[in-house]
C-alpha cells in the first residue's frame, strides 16, 4: 500500500509541474517553488507558505534519514565493527560523534564539489546523486545475500517466505538487484547524453574515496576485535584468594 500510495503522488506532483511549466524551464534547484509561482502567481501568500512547507519537510526528511544512519553506526561501534568514538551519545541517547562527523564529512564533500562543479543545478544534483549511490550500493549485496543464505543454512527456521517459492525468490531478487544497479548507472549518466567528466569525475571520487575508506575502518576495526564482538579493553589484574 505504501509503495502504491507513493508513487501515485510522485505521478501526480511530476505530471502537476510539467502541466505547470514548460520542461526547459523546470530547474532542480527552483523547479517546485517556480511551480507554486505558475499557479497562484509571483507574489501570492500561497507560494510563501508551500515554500515554506516543502522547505519543512526537507529538514525533517534529512533529520530523520541522519538519525537512522547515524543510530546504526553506533551501533557498528557498539559491535566493534566501526570506532569507539562513534558510539558516544548524549543524555538523550541521541548519536553525538556520528552526527559531527557527518556534518564535517558532508559540509567537506560539499565544498570538493564546489571547486569542479559551477551549475546550481548540476552542484545540487551531483550531491544527492553521490550521497544516493552510496546509500543503494550495499544493496546489491543485501539482495542476492538471501539466496545465498538460503543455501548455506536451508534448516534455520525464517519468520517470513518470500511467495512464490524459489521462483519468487529468484525472480523478486533479480529484479530488484538490476533495479538498484540501473538506479546507481542513471544517477552517474545520462543515457544518450555523452559524459561530463567536471560532473561525473567528482561523483565518482566521491563514492571510491567513501567505499575505500570505509572498508579500511571497517577492516581495522575487526582485526582488533574480541571474540564476544565487542572491542578489547586493557587487561586488569584480579587476585584470587587461595
Amino acid at each position: 500500500m505504501s509503495g502504491v500510495l507513493l508513487g501515485a503522488l510522485y505521478l501526480f506532483s511530476t505530471v502537476g509541474i510539467l502541466i505547470a511549466l514548460p520542461l526547459k524551464q523546470i530547474g532542480l534547484t527552483e523547479g517546485l517553488v517556480d511551480t507554486f509561482k505558475a499557479v497562484f502567481g509571483n507574489g501570492s501568500v500561497f507560494v510563501w507558505v508551500l515554500a515554506i512547507g516543502a522547505m519543512a519537510t526537507y529538514f525533517g526528511n534529512m533529520v530523520t534519514w541522519s538519525l537512522g544512519a547515524n543510530r546504526s553506526a553506533v551501533e557498528s561501534a557498539n559491535a566493534g565493527e566501526l570506532p569507539k568514538l562513534l558510539a558516544t551519545e548524549t543524555r538523550q541517547r541521541t548519536p553525538k560523534w556520528a552526527f559531527i562527523l557527518t556534518g564535517v564529512i558532508a559540509t567537506a564533500m560539499l565544498l570538493f564539489a564546489g571547486l569542479f562543479i559551477r551549475s546550481e543545478d548540476d552542484l545540487y544534483f551531483a550531491i544527492f546523486a553521490a550521497s544516493s549511490a552510496i546509500f543503494l550500493l550495499p544493496y546489491l549485496l543485501i539482495y542476492p545475500s538471501i539466496i545465498i543464505l538460503r543455501r548455506k543454512d536451508p534448516a534455520l527456521e525464517r519468520p517470513y517466505r518470500v511467495p512464490g517459492g524459489t521462483v519468487g525468490l529468484w525472480l523478486s531478487t533479480v529484479l530488484s538487484t538490476a533495479a538498484i544497479a540501473v538506479a546507481f548507472v542513471l544517477f552517474i549518466w545520462t543515457p544518450g547524453d555523452p559524459i561530463s567528466w567536471s560532473y561525473t569525475g567528482p561523483l565518482l571520487v566521491i563514492v571510491g574515496v567513501t567505499l575505500v575508506v570505509g572498508e579500511i575502518i571497517v577492516w581495522s576495526c575487526l582485526r582488533t576485535r574480541t571474540p564476544d564482538g565487542l572491542p578489547p579493553t586493557p587487561l586488569e589484574v584480579v587476585e584470587v584468594p587461595r
